[in-house]
């Protein structure tokens, strides 16, 4: 798997060097991350809005633009990484640079009056302060803090030499990305400056807990070194040997752990993340022996089950990126045919155990959360992984893994983010760009004022068709007396358009019904989902569906779906998302699509399951 690579095209100057002027100071550097952006040719409109700005802000600072060129596009069409936004941050830190401005595709997008459901109409960028006001606040060496504003604000921020206390700045918590949710309780459209919670940006390839990256191979910090160094090769050639020299090692040549495991409430399976020789392995598998049985005779848990270590392979322990690449593998080993769970934890191992310090690391995931990393005792580790079994669908089991109204110190507990994440977030047109938490799911995140997926299956509509289509989905008569539903606070849809000649049929919603599913691994929060066909603007109505899987034979069985008024689907929506409610109770006739893999029972058996 090929390491984020991006490159900065031009030199960046140090803090307070005269410009080429030699009259104006540059003192506000603007990253431009991706190629839409970072050509001025056929992009101007992002740089004039910065010079627009500034003249609003009645400053004489001139901007100096790095554009920041990555690879390769995401799977959406995000042209950056958290790993880019580092890599140009690091690089302005050692010129002296207090805080840099990032302009990305969703600035770009704003600015253009494009925003997704659940952005603010606002143009936004992205402040990356690399000084604390005091180091104390910094909880690695080479970790940096990033949160998203309004360009003004963001500007305004950037240009504040005074150095910001970022536990000050940070006191919401830690945000999971760049996703502004832009909206306040009450569905209403945010219209304040500071919207975004800010969050640790931390070294991609450095230790959890240390930053440490004194471990890299010689040859590579060699090779990044030089890289650095002028006379500067063309970007070209830079990003194809920084792609080679940054490569990741595949993960079966990293550890002893199998790609699948099988997690069950009598096994915890340990990964190391050091290397260790066989006597230590043997010791370590001792202590945590004798660790688990002190436990149980002090009543403290109650555990019957086996213990086993999963050895680390090379020498250099595992840095961010391997640890996320290796908790995103444990989460693919998962069944997640039909799994209706957001919640995972594994057990990593970062140093060698003794009865004093067992050096374990709790991993838990919720839903779409950064991974908290979070240094406990054995006791601990059971405890979780035996809760875990207890009460696998209750989100609420995530309530502690999210920080209380602070970051997290970064010393015993660091949450995560995946290095290599896109920016902005690379999302699929069916879902909102909203963010979630579930301790706080705010109107948006809840099921009766949820975001519907809508599809269309025809691109044969004209203009006057497609309004009667959306009139009727927006319409409030929703119960058959023309009363509202109460539930339903707003009617907010995401619509992904059809893309092909021919009107689809079953068959594409089955397709589409399990790449829905299929996102994020299965794990992608889904429910009802809608689609408007030819016959929407002659009959009112619309189609829904769902996916049935067989647990016993763990294979999808296949698609229920029917047709109902427009009005309906969204309480249609509601009633399944909340309380389950089938096809029969949904709509007047339901048909019933048959996976055409599936060799189970036959359809009238399986509408029967």
């Amino acid at each position: 798997m090929a390491a984020s690579s991006a490159s900065v095209s031009i030199a960046i100057p140090k803090y307070g060097k005269k410009a080429v002027d030699h009259v104006t100071p540059p003192s506000l550097l603007v990253a431009l991350l991706g190629r839409p952006l970072a050509d001025s040719a056929k992009q101007p409109a992002v740089r004039n809005k910065v010079y627009e700005v500034l003249q609003e802000l009645a400053t004489n600072a001139t901007p100096i633009f790095i554009p920041v060129l990555h690879t390769e596009k995401s799977e959406f069409g995000a042209e950056g990484t958290l790993t880019d936004i580092y890599k140009v941050a690091r690089k302005s830190r050692d010129m002296q640079w207090p805080s840099i401005l990032v302009l990305d595709e969703l600035t770009d997008r704003q600015l253009k009056g494009e925003a997704r459901v659940g952005e603010v109409n606002g143009v936004t960028a992205i402040v990356v302060h690399l000084k604390p006001a005091s180091e104390d606040e910094r909880p690695g060496p080479s970790t940096f803090f990033v949160r998203r504003l309004l360009l003004r604000a963001a500007i305004k921020e950037a240009l504040d030499d005074n150095l910001k206390d970022w536990r000050e700045l940070g006191k919401g918590g830690q945000s999971r990305d760049f996703r502004p949710s832009g909206l306040e309780p009450g569905g209403l459209p945010f219209t304040g400056d500071l919207y975004e919670k800010g969050l640790y940006l931390s070294h991609p390839l450095g230790s959890i807990f240390t930053d440490d990256d004194s471990f890299q191979d010689l040859a590579i910090r060699t090779s990044i070194k030089a890289l650095e160094a002028e006379p500067f090769l063309p970007p070209e050639i830079k990003q194809r040997i920084e792609s080679f020299v940054e490569q990741d090692i595949p993960l079966e040549d990293l550890t002893t752990a199998p790609a699948k495991l099988d997690p069950k409430p009598g096994r915890l399976d340990v990964m190391s993340l050091v290397d260790i020789t066989p006597n230590q392995l043997n010791e370590a598998h001792k202590v945590l022996k004798d660790a688990a049985q002190q436990a149980n005779n002090a009543g403290s848990i109650k555990w019957e089950g086996e213990i086993f270590i999963h050895k680390w392979k090379i020498h250099s322990p595992a840095n961010r990126r391997d640890i996320t690449r290796l908790f995103k593998r444990y989460l693919d080993s998962n069944d997640t045919g039909a799994n209706q769970y957001f919640f995972a934890m594994c057990t990593f191992l970062i140093d060698v155990p003794t009865p004093k310090k067992h050096n374990l690391v709790l991993a838990q995931w919720y839903f779409d959360n950064p991974i908290l990393l979070r240094r406990s005792s054995l006791t601990e580790c059971l405890q979780s992984w035996g809760e875990r079994f207890e009460d696998e669908d209750d989100w609420t089991m995530f309530g502690d893994l999210i920080a209380d109204e602070e970051l997290p110190d970064g010393q015993s507990e660091e949450q995560l983010l995946d290095p290599l994440a896109p920016i902005p977030p690379d999302l699929p047109p069916w879902l909102p760009a909203i963010g979630t938490n579930p301790r706080e799911p705010g109107p948006i995140m809840h099921y009766l004022t949820s975001v519907s997926a809508v599809f269309y299956l025809t691109r044969n509509l004209d203009e006057e068709q497609n309004q009667a289509v959306l009139d009727e989905l927006y319409c409030r008569r929703d119960r058959d007396d023309g009363s509202p539903d109460p539930r339903i606070r707003d009617k907010i849809y995401c619509f992904v358009p059809w893309e092909n000649d021919v009107d689809g049929g079953p068959e594409d919603m089955w397709a589409l019904l399990k790449k829905r599913h299929d996102f994020r691994g299965g794990r992608s929060r889904r429910g009802l989902t809608i689609f408007i066909d030819q016959h929407s603007p002659h009959d009112g109505q619309v189609l829904v569906a769902y996916l049935r899987y067989d647990p016993i034979r763990k294979h999808w069985a296949g698609m229920y779906y029917g047709r109902l008024q427009g009005r309906k689907a969204r309480s249609a929506c509601a009633d399944y998302d909340s309380r389950f409610i089938l096809m029969d109770k949904l709509v007047a006739e339901v048909c019933f699509y048959r996976d055409p893999d599936y060799a189970g029972p036959t359809e009238e058996e399986a509408a029967r399951m």
